[in-house]
C-alpha cells in the first residue's frame, strides 16, 4: 500500500525543449490544496477496501494520470482553448534532431486494442510501398514468438517499436481486406528538414519552411539555423540584386518554436526575422503579452533592408510562429500571396510536472500562456493578414484517399467520394465527365476505375480493390510532392516573372 501511494504522489521532470511553447520549461511549484493527490488518494483507499476488484498499481497509475489530463482538459474546454494539452513522452525516448530521425517513417494513431493503425508512410522509408494507410500494425515477432500489442500498454509498444538505423524489425501487419503479412522493416536514418531552399531560376529563389524548431545543444542546430545557411547560399548564387526574388512559403506550417524567428542567444544564429528584416527601435517586428500585461518587442538586425524582393505564400494552415513570420514581413512592405491563414493570435508555453516516474513516462503541461501582436498592436485574431487571393487547384486541394475495403458496382461507401474526386482531377475530368463524388459507385464511377487500372497496368476489374487503392494512393502522393502540380506555387511564379 505504502509503495502504491508513494508513485501517486509525484512526477517527473521534463527539460525537453522541443515540446511546443517560447520559453524553456520550469518546474510547477507544489500546492497544498484541497484540490490535490490527497482526495485522488481517498477515494482510491475507497476502492482498494469496498471495491469488488483488486486494484493494481499500474490502475492507480493510469487513473491519476486519467484525473490530471481531465483537469487539463476541463480548463483548456471551459476556456474554448484547443492548444492546451497534457504531454506524454516515453522516459526512455531522447529529444531527437528536428531535422532528422531515425526509425520507420510511418505516422499512426493507436486504436482501442492499442494497435498502430497507420496514417501515413514517407516516400523515403524502407516500408513504403509496403506498408500503407490504414493497415494496421498488430504486434511483432521477436525470436520466432508473436508479440501482440493488444496485451500491452501504450508506452510499452513504444518502446518495442523504437529502433536504430541498420535494425530489422519484423512486424504484424493487417490490411483492410483483413490480410496479415510478417514485414522486414528496416530502421533508417530519415531527413526531415524543418526548411528547405533551392532556385527557381536565375532570377527566383526558393524556400520551404514547414515548422520551427528551437535550438537544442547536442541535439538539433533548429530552424534559424538551417534557414541562414540556406539563404546564405541562395544570397551568393540568386539573390544579388533588386531584380531577384525570394519566395518564402509558409503553407501548411502549424508554427514552432518562436526562439526560431527571434533568437537572443547571441552564441547561435540569428532568428529569420533577425536575418531578413531592418533593426528600427521604433518599430518591433512583433511583441508578445503575457497572461499579465506585460509586453515584451522584438526586433530585426539589419543595418539595411535586402536587395532583393520577398514574397510569401500562406494558407489556412499557416499557423502561429508562420503567422508571426508573415505578418512581420508584410508590415516591412512584403506581399502575401495564396490563402488567409489561420488566425492564431495566441501562443504557448511548457512547464514540466513534479518530479516522478509514472510508468516510465515524462509528464508536462502545455498551456496558452498569451497574445502576440504585429504592426500597430494588431492581433490576427481580430485584424487578419492582407493576402493577394491564389487559389489551390488539383490534387493539392482534397485529402488523401484511404482504403477502407472493397467497393464495387452499386456499393455506397463515403471514403469512395476522395476516390472519385481523385480520378475527376486525375482524369481531368469537366462538365458532363464528372464523376459525383457522393459515395456512390456507379457506373461512370466504374469506368474510371477500370480506366486507371489499365492505365497502370492492373488487372481490369472495374473494383476499387486493394491494389488499386494502392495505385492510387502512390500516385497521389507523387503528384503532391511534384512542385510542377503546386498550383499556387506556380501561379506566384508566373506573377513574378510578369
Amino acid at each position: 500500500m505504502a509503495n502504491k501511494k508513494l508513485a501517486i504522489l509525484f512526477f517527473i521532470s521534463v527539460l525537453l525543449a522541443f515540446f511546443a511553447g517560447y520559453f524553456s520549461s520550469t518546474i510547477i511549484e507544489n500546492r497544498s490544496s484541497v484540490y490535490s493527490s490527497d482526495v485522488f488518494t481517498a477515494i482510491t483507499d475507497i476502492f482498494e477496501e469496498y471495491y469488488y476488484y483488486d486494484i493494481e498499481d499500474e490502475e492507480i497509475n493510469r487513473a491519476f494520470i486519467a484525473s490530471i489530463e481531465a483537469i487539463i482538459n476541463q480548463y483548456a474546454f471551459d476556456n474554448d482553448d484547443p492548444y492546451t494539452r497534457l504531454n506524454a513522452i516515453p522516459l526512455n525516448i531522447t529529444p531527437t534532431d528536428a531535422e532528422t530521425f531515425e526509425g520507420l517513417g510511418i505516422t499512426f494513431v493507436f486504436n482501442s486494442n492499442h494497435e498502430l493503425v497507420i496514417n501515413d508512410v514517407l516516400v523515403d522509408s524502407s516500408v513504403y510501398q509496403v506498408i500503407y494507410p490504414n493497415d494496421v500494425i498488430t504486434g511483432m515477432v521477436i525470436n520466432d514468438e508473436r508479440l501482440m500489442f493488444a496485451d500491452l500498454l501504450e508506452n510499452e509498444i513504444v518502446n518495442y517499436m523504437s529502433g536504430v538505423a541498420g535494425e530489422v524489425k519484423q512486424i504484424i501487419v493487417v490490411n483492410p481486406d483483413g490480410d496479415e503479412l510478417i514485414v522486414d522493416a528496416t530502421y533508417q536514418k530519415i531527413d526531415t528538414p524543418t526548411a528547405e531552399g533551392f532556385a527557381i531560376s536565375n532570377d527566383i529563389a526558393y524556400i520551404k519552411i514547414s515548422e520551427f524548431s528551437a535550438y537544442q545543444s547536442g541535439v538539433t542546430v533548429g530552424t534559424s539555423h538551417v534557414f541562414n545557411d540556406i539563404l546564405v547560399d541562395l544570397e551568393t548564387n540568386i539573390l544579388t540584386d533588386e531584380t531577384k526574388t525570394l519566395i518564402i512559403d509558409l503553407r501548411d506550417n502549424p508554427g514552432g518554436a518562436l526562439t526560431a524567428l527571434n533568437n537572443i542567444d547571441d552564441s547561435q544564429p540569428a532568428g529569420i526575422t533577425q536575418q531578413l528584416l531592418v533593426n528600427d527601435p521604433q518599430y518591433p517586428v512583433f511583441t508578445m503579452t503575457d497572461n499579465v500585461g506585460n509586453t515584451t518587442s522584438y526586433f530585426g538586425r539589419l543595418a539595411q533592408a535586402k536587395p532583393y524582393d520577398i514574397k510569401v505564400l500562406v494558407n489556412g494552415h499557416s499557423a502561429s510562429a508562420s503567422e508571426v513570420l508573415a505578418a512581420a514581413l508584410m508590415e516591412a512592405g512584403y506581399e502575401l500571396y495564396g490563402e488567409a491563414t489561420y488566425g492564431k493570435g495566441v501562443y504557448q508555453n511548457t512547464k514540466a510536472l513534479n518530479p516522478a516516474n509514472i510508468m516510465n513516462t515524462y509528464y508536462s503541461i502545455t498551456y496558452t500562456e498569451g497574445t502576440w501582436q504585429y504592426g500597430d498592436n494588431l492581433n490576427v485574431m481580430d485584424v487578419p493578414l492582407t493576402v493577394t487571393e491564389i487559389m489551390q487547384r488539383g490534387m493539392h486541394v482534397m485529402d488523401m484517399p484511404v482504403y477502407r475495403g472493397e467497393i464495387s458496382l452499386d456499393e455506397v461507401d463515403v471514403g469512395l467520394s476522395l476516390y472519385q474526386q481523385f480520378f475527376n482531377i486525375y482524369f481531368g475530368y469537366t462538365g458532363n465527365d464528372l464523376l459525383r463524388t457522393d459515395g456512390y459507385f456507379d457506373t461512370k464511377t466504374e469506368i474510371a476505375v477500370a480506366q486507371f487500372q489499365d492505365d497502370l497496368n492492373l488487372p481490369i476489374t472495374g473494383v476499387l480493390n486493394l491494389s488499386t487503392s494502392h495505385a492510387v494512393y502512390e500516385t497521389y502522393k507523387a503528384i503532391i510532392n511534384d512542385m510542377n502540380e503546386d498550383a499556387q506555387l506556380q501561379d506566384l511564379i508566373a506573377l513574378i516573372e510578369g
